[in-house]
């Protein structure tokens, strides 16, 4: 969807509304117009849309992704945890994956939990600045400020003009 693309959500919308009157069955139909409707800030509906596709797609993490990203945002940790937990049983590889529970857990104040996401967010990108920058703010909360000091500065190491890091 072209109107998707060049993030005209609305149009978005109106063209995933015909797809779903014509094909109901179609899954990604109401991923993407979930992904419009919270990218403009309709939540209930984004929800009802992810709710959809993962009934048709159980299987398919990008439901679970979205869904916990909704959660998160509208501050219910707990079930975005919940969602990035499926997720990762799907793509147990991906880094950003653990990045995005971390935070969930984070934002719970379950730093312990943080940490030892964003310890796996490192262990599959060791490169990743950001992914420094998560722990350090995990140790920062558990009050090992040395610790996330040398987080702060790998961050930095890697990415000179990462200025979040400088801050912290």
């Amino acid at each position: 969807n072209e109107s998707f693309d060049n993030g005209n959500y609305q149009s978005a919308m109106d063209n995933y509304d015909i797809v779903i009157n014509l094909s109901p069955e179609f899954a990604a139909a109401y991923l993407y117009r979930g992904i419009s409707e919270s990218s403009i800030g309709l939540t209930g509906a984004a929800l009802i849309d992810y709710n959809k596709f993962i009934e048709f797609e159980p299987n398919n993490p990008l439901g679970y992704y979205y869904r916990g990203h909704l959660h998160h945002n509208n501050g219910n940790y707990t079930k975005a945890i919940t969602d990035f937990d499926y997720y990762l049983k799907l793509q147990p590889n991906v880094s950003g994956g653990y990045a995005s529970r971390g935070w969930a857990k984070y934002y719970n104040e379950d730093y312990m939990g943080a940490l030892a996401d964003f310890n796996k967010q490192i262990e599959l990108d060791e490169s990743n600045p950001i992914a420094y920058y998560n722990r350090g703010s995990a140790k920062s909360e558990l009050n090992d400020h040395y610790g996330a000091i040398g987080d702060y500065e790998k961050a930095i190491e890697l990415d000179k003009s990462f200025s979040m890091a400088y801050n912290n």
